[in-house]
């Protein structure tokens, strides 16, 4: 990846910046928890809404 890429990608993200690994992790964490219990078949997207301009 190189910062161009990344850049390209961050300037489509509703929240204009970045993710975290911190912020994969806590979306993992709450998926292996039990207030996830009743979530079947999704696709989460950790991408700060960024997905529709791939």
């Amino acid at each position: 990846m190189t910062e161009e890429w990344v850049r390209a990608r961050v300037s489509v993200a509703f929240d204009k910046r970045a993710g975290t690994p911190a912020e994969v992790a806590d979306t993992v964490f709450f998926l292996s928890g039990e207030g996830a219990g009743h979530i079947t078949g999704q696709v989460v997207h950790v991408n700060g809404g960024a997905y529709t301009a791939r």
